[in-house]
């Protein structure tokens, strides 16, 4: 694997260097670069990669989409409702670390929107409404 990890990681002929010598997107790169060589049964993953350089990060989104398409079963906490809408095909709302609800993605997009008790926060990248939801399961293909 350390062909492809070379690759994927274009840290050439730092990866004969020490860790400790890296910068943190160098460590960022190596780490994401390792983590995804295996094919998991079930993936459990907190949030999405979202920093590197713009060539990195498509670079990454390749790869992060192909390790998911791998695994049995995705779990993924994260406050993206774009993202959960992508990767999930069921969702669960908490609210303050209670099930509000469960259902499919739009199902429990529907409760997040309609609930009285719930502000709905925007995502100030995207200008989106972000869901305090953990999402699971596999997208429908």
């Amino acid at each position: 694997m350390m062909d492809e990890i070379a690759e994927f990681t274009d840290l050439g002929n730092y990866l004969a260097m020490p860790v400790y010598t890296y910068s943190s997107g160098m460590r960022l790169r190596l780490g994401l670069a390792v983590s995804t060589c295996f094919d998991p049964e079930i993936l459990l993953m907190d949030e999405w990669i979202g920093m590197g350089d713009a060539r990195f990060l498509e670079k990454a989104k390749g790869r992060m989409d192909r390790f998911v398409g791998r695994s049995s079963i995705l779990v993924i906490a994260s406050h993206s409702d774009t993202l959960i809408i992508r990767l999930c095909n069921k969702a669960v709302l908490l609210d303050r670390g209670e099930v509000a609800a469960a259902g499919t993605v739009d199902e429990v997009l529907y409760a997040y929107m309609t609930s009285s008790t719930t502000p709905c926060p925007r995502d100030a990248r995207s200008g989106l409404v972000t869901l305090p939801t953990l999402g699971f399961g596999r997208p429908e293909r």
